[in-house]
């Protein structure tokens, strides 16, 4: 988002408030702050915050 986070975040709340379908365990990327890294869909994406803590996804297509 160009307003960074902040903006992320707000466009976020302006979609739900409109509707916006979660499930339960729906994971939400409002932005990248390392900047954007292309991936594919059917690719698997990690990010790790230290030695203890991971994130796992897999990319696909809505």
């Amino acid at each position: 988002m160009l307003d960074g986070p902040i903006g992320a975040v707000r466009f976020l709340f302006e979609r739900a408030a409109k509707g916006l379908p979660l499930a339960a365990g729906q994971w939400l990327s409002t932005g990248a702050v390392t900047g954007v890294h292309p991936v594919q869909p059917g690719q698997k994406v990690e990010a790790r915050f230290g030695p203890a803590l991971c994130v796992q996804c897999s990319i696909g297509i809505a």
